[in-house]
């Protein structure tokens, strides 16, 4: 949506240069125009000829044939100094972004704006930049492209044009969401919204609507779906008022397509149902049809999260048929291009072996009139040397033999002198013929390219069809795991509730034996209360015996009090071990129902899509469901080696414990996450110099460190530098680990009481699963530790991690 004003331009751009530069173009073939080239008597007739090759080449979509004949344009223009080159500049640009080649389309561009006739037309300067900046968008140069919409911003509002300045709003808000600022990209994208608004800024509905759409897809691409909505509806209805019937569908569709994702799949299916309602009515083009397209792909995903089979079925095979087709209307596309491109290099090879044939004639000529003039210079000099002879005749008969000699050698010079000039033709037409084999050879190869790559092609269909099998078996294999891991798991839960009720019947007992062992302690003490009473009415007679018994009484208090204390006592134990039974089963309750409801989506997509699967026929239908089972199995994946990861923490009985050095377990960390960090640009800092060890497992120490950076990496503040301090304090037998950073923070208002439960998150824009800090809280409390928090939203977040320096007691499982 972002380049539709960009889209606009290039057509009539094109228009603009196919029926202003060329004239009368379209009336001369394109063997003429490269005859009369070739036969060009001066540089304005080539540099004519030039442009009109590239525009029928341009035209015909030839494109990098056309940016030859520009680029040969623009430098035979530029070496007379006497034409506008901007027209030619913008075809050549418009040549490399059909190619997709935009950094050369940038230079371009940079070249244009350099123009100074150019730099006096402002809105056609606007233009210039607004394309320049769309280059830096594909490039990914977000800088360069937020300095570029500025500088249309302040050019705009100098020419009071509110479309250009809108645009560059509505431009800057979708890079500022691309680069991860969302709250600076919703302050353009509102700045934007508010200037459309106005009463007196003079925009047309359909340029407020198309601002809409973008603003609505924006805001649903963050999140935020009431106002995605809103804006989404507000363009509905300006484009309703316009009555276009190919874009009210258009709008229909991103509005089906918004509630497909809030999961209002009613609402889906009305609005979808109205886009092909209306998109049918029209007489098919690539236009509608690539809209169609779209609106069928809506259909069958609203088909099949409503479990349709029959309208899934229908609607996507009529999106399987149409996409077919849109595809075959390219591929007869690309023929004909290509075809096209092969007839200019064939007429241009045949045009100069012509012109190469017509000099070798003209040689050939030259060489007779050269060898008839070679001829005659022989018979004169032959004369000369006769007449020589008879002269020396008369006046020496010894100098005979001399003239014959000389006379031989003049003959020698000549017929050599023949010989090389016959021998010099011969390797001109030798050449001429080479440079004949090669361009045949050319377009044997182009021939035997075009054949690889359609043998390619059919491999490729084999190899999918081979993969579609592979992946069958792959899928009911997985299955059968999946039922396996489902069986272990009821049978982990009826053990451990077995052991519950075993460790439950053992505490009865053993209360049943305290009580019993009070009841015999208050006989003893009646008896002895009984028995000392006797001793009193015999006190005088037995004050001996009276000592004795009195020492003896205050014996069995102290044993009396010493066995009340050790029955509190274990009775305590007794309590507090079964406290943390019943903390554990509860916490197994929760992982399971969490991991159940994890699971649960997963396998019904893959039942519902087996089902499918089955009543299906069509190899594309089945594909695109293979596809989707893939997906789904790759999510029961992710869901089965958390669980591992979790039961492996939950279900460890023995402690291999070991003295464990912070620093070096941080440092191994920061070497294993070298590149995530690297491209942070985050500083780590750490200071253990208050305690730089302890008695720790090594293992959970290295997850812990893994999990707290990876998230202070993720949950960044990106208008800052990331930085992490870590540092540990000693104080009563405790050593805390303190963990801190200045990203995002957390609302603890809001989240705190979850903020270590499973599967919990607090954000949409970062990936993650939701069960980090609940593994790293397992873990830390399997040490015997326990962790705190503190955090407030843009601050960052501080962990408090705290440990026993004695090594903790097994836990109880």
């Amino acid at each position: 949506m972002r380049g539709w004003g960009s889209n606009i331009e290039r057509i009539i751009l094109s228009m603009v240069v196919i029926f202003t530069t060329m004239g009368s173009l379209h009336a001369q073939s394109l063997d003429s125009l490269l005859s009369a080239y070739e036969k060009a008597q001066n540089d304005n007739e080539r540099l004519s000829l030039l442009i009109n090759l590239a525009s029928i080449c341009q035209s015909e979509q030839a494109y990098s044939k056309a940016i030859e004949y520009y680029k040969d344009a623009i430098e035979l223009g530029n070496n007379e100094n006497r034409f506008d080159e901007v027209p030619i500049l913008k075809s050549l640009a418009f040549c490399y972004n059909q190619l997709k080649d935009y950094e050369r389309e940038g230079e371009v561009y940079n070249e244009l704006l350099k123009n100074e006739t150019l730099k006096t037309d402002r809105i056609e300067y606007i233009k210039i930049l607004k394309s320049l900046a769309d280059v830096y968008v594909h490039l990914k140069s977000y800088e360069e492209a937020i300095d570029t919409n500025l500088e249309i911003i302040k050019i705009a509002n100098e020419e009071n044009n509110h479309l250009w300045t809108t645009l560059a709003y509505n431009n800057l808000g979708f890079i500022y969401n691309a680069i991860g600022e969302t709250d600076t990209s919703i302050i353009f994208f509102n700045k934007g919204y508010e200037l459309i608004m106005q009463e007196n800024i003079a925009l047309s509905d359909e340029n407020k609507a198309a601002i809409l759409i973008n603003m609505g897809v924006s805001n649903a691409s963050i999140g935020r779906m009431s106002l995605a909505q809103k804006f989404l509806n507000e363009a509905l209805e300006l484009r309703k008022k316009s009555n276009n019937p190919l874009k009210i569908a258009q709008t229909l569709n991103y509005l089906a397509a918004y509630e497909l994702i809030s999961n209002k799949t009613d609402n889906a299916l009305k609005n979808a149902k109205e886009a092909i309602d209306i998109l049918t009515k029209l007489d098919s083009n690539e236009e509608i049809d690539n809209i169609l397209v779209t609106t069928y792909k809506v259909m069958t995903e609203v088909m099949l999260k409503k479990n349709d089979i029959a309208g899934f079925k229908l609607h996507y095979k009529l999106y399987s048929n149409l996409q077919e087709d849109l595809m075959e209307r390219e591929r007869k596309s690309n023929k004909l291009l290509l075809d096209y491109q092969l007839n200019v290099e064939r007429k241009a090879s045949e045009i100069s072996l012509l012109l190469t044939e017509k000099e070798k004639e003209k040689e050939r000529q030259e060489f007779k009139l050269r060898q008839t003039q070679l001829e005659q210079d022989r018979s004169e000099n032959e004369l000369k040397i006769k007449l020589n002879e008879i002269e020396m005749l008369k006046q020496q008969q010894e100098m005979q033999n001399i003239s014959y000699r000389n006379q031989q050698l003049e003959k020698d010079k000549v017929e050599h002198l023949l010989a090389l000039t016959k021998q010099q033709s011969e390797k001109i037409e030798q050449k001429q013929l080479i440079d004949m084999l090669q361009k045949d050879k050319e377009l044997q190869d182009l021939q035997i390219a075009k054949r690889k790559n359609e043998i390619e092609l059919l491999e490729k269909e084999k190899e999918l069809g081979t993969k579609n099998i592979m992946l069958a078996w792959f899928i009911v294999s997985l299955l059968v795991i999946v039922l396996i891991f489902v069986l272990f798991i009821i049978r982990y839960r009826i053990r451990k509730s077995r052991e519950l009720t075993m460790q439950n019947s053992i505490i009865n007992n053993m209360n049943s034996e305290i009580m019993a062992q009070n009841d015999e302690l208050s006989a003893i003490n009646d008896q002895l209360n009984f028995k000392t009473i006797e001793l009193d009415k015999h006190n005088k007679k037995l004050t001996e015996a009276q000592s004795i018994i009195k020492s003896q009484n205050e014996k069995l208090k102290s044993y009396n009090n010493d066995l009340e204390r050790e029955v509190k006592k274990q009775t305590k134990e007794l309590r507090d071990s079964n406290n943390q039974l019943l903390q554990y089963n509860t916490q197994l309750e929760q992982f399971t129902y969490a991991i159940s409801h994890n699971i649960r989506a997963p396998i019904a997509r893959l039942l519902g899509l087996t089902q499918i699967f089955g009543k299906l026929s069509d190899e594309k239908e089945k594909s695109y469901v293979l596809s989707m089972v893939k997906q789904s199995s790759e999510d029961l994946d992710d869901v089965v080696n958390d669980l591992h990861s979790i039961l492996e923490i939950k279900t460890s009985i023995e402690h291999s414990y070991e003295e464990v050095d912070l620093k070096e377990q941080l440092d191994k960390v920061k070497v294993e996450l070298g590149s995530e960090i690297s491209e942070a640009n985050a500083l780590i800092s750490a200071d253990f110099s208050q305690a730089t060890s302890f008695l720790a497992q090594g293992d959970y120490f290295d997850d812990i460190f893994r999990q707290l950076i990876s998230n202070s990496l993720k949950f960044r503040n990106k208008k800052k530098k990331c930085l992490i301090e870590v540092c540990s304090t000693v104080d009563q037998q405790k050593l805390t680990v303190v963990f801190k950073d200045n990203g995002l923070g957390i609302d603890l208002e809001q989240f705190g009481h979850q903020i270590f439960g499973l599967y919990k998150k607090f954000t949409l824009s970062e990936e993650g699963k939701g069960i980090g800090l609940y593994v790293v809280k397992s873990q830390i409390e399997k040490m015997g530790g326990v962790i705190k928090v503190e955090s407030e939203p843009g601050e960052g977040v501080i962990f408090y991690m705290i440990f026993p320096l004695e090594k903790p007691a097994m836990d109880v499982i």
